[in-house]
């Protein structure tokens, strides 16, 4: 059964804003990321792809996504994936 895909507070901004910087350099590059973010989503959501386990900042546990330049954190219930986190892989990482 797939799930229900919901973002959490400001994660569609930050894909958006980082699909907008790219789609300046490269349409075709933007529309690969878009595509590919997608496609794992989708993986994940049908329960075939589950990243390692994380701990967020705030200690919530979660899952790690990696759809380069993009680390994507999500928790996965069963009828909805819930994207909590997204950020750019260049950043400094997050502590486990």
């Amino acid at each position: 059964m797939k799930r229900r895909l919901e973002f959490g507070p400001g994660t569609v901004e930050v894909i958006d804003a980082h699909l907008a910087w790219l789609s300046v350099r490269s349409a075709v590059a933007a529309e690969r990321l878009e595509q590919e973010l997608a496609h794992q989503l989708d993986l994940v959501a049908e329960g075939l792809f589950d990243g390692p386990a994380f701990r967020l900042p705030s200690g919530e546990p979660a899952r790690r996504l990696v759809v380069k330049p993009l680390l994507v954190y999500y928790q996965r219930e069963p009828e909805v994936l819930r994207v909590v986190f997204v950020r750019d892989a260049r950043q400094r990482p997050l502590d486990r």
